[in-house]
């Protein structure tokens, strides 16, 4: 069976088109993107803060508060449709902000098109037109808008039911135990 592996770190994008052959997987096509990974979704989330609050001449650090802010709201937002960005420290004269699902799925939108490209080209690469499974792998994968966006061109429900942190250690010790032989 043909199972594609869709990563997608903090600071790159992965996508591996893998054949299940007796027990063992063999590489049809990989792709990717190196200059695209989560921190693009941070990015653009400060970008919209900053335009939403009207800053300018930000310092550092500044930068760096609203990136953090960013990654919490990416993270909050895989739970809930909503959040709330509460002003607070240097920005305590702001007013509150409210983000939804929708926004920031407007805000990827881009960056969701690049790594369906990539994903395009892979299976092309591979002379495969679907296949059986879709693993994701890194952090970024839990935005719902993500797997959503996996899930049509590839025709198929991401698994999501390993950690996508994890995944890579648990496939790396499946297939040390099915080589040394105790998998078959």
């Amino acid at each position: 069976s043909v199972v594609a592996v869709y990563d997608l770190g903090g600071g790159t994008f992965d996508i591996s088109i893998l054949r299940m052959e007796r027990g063992l997987l063999r590489v049809l096509a990989t792709g990717g993107d190196s200059a695209l990974g989560g921190d693009d979704f941070d990015e653009a989330i400060v970008r919209w803060m900053i335009d939403q609050w009207g800053l300018t001449d930000l310092t550092r650090d500044q930068q760096r508060r609203l990136a953090v802010m960013a990654r919490a709201i990416k993270e909050r937002l895989s739970e809930s449709s909503e959040v709330v960005i509460e002003a607070s420290g240097e920005f305590a004269d702001l007013e509150d902000l409210s983000v939804t699902q929708d926004i920031v799925a407007s805000l990827s939108e881009g960056l969701i098109q690049r790594t369906l490209s990539a994903c395009d080209q892979a299976l092309e690469d591979a002379g495969v037109s679907e296949v059986a499974h879709v693993v994701l792998v890194g952090g970024s994968t839990r935005m719902p808008l993500v797997r959503d966006a996996v899930a049509q061109p590839l025709d198929r429900e991401p698994l999501c039911s390993i950690n996508p942190d994890e995944v890579v250690a648990l496939g790396a010790a499946i297939q040390a135990d099915i080589l040394v032989g105790n998998g078959n």
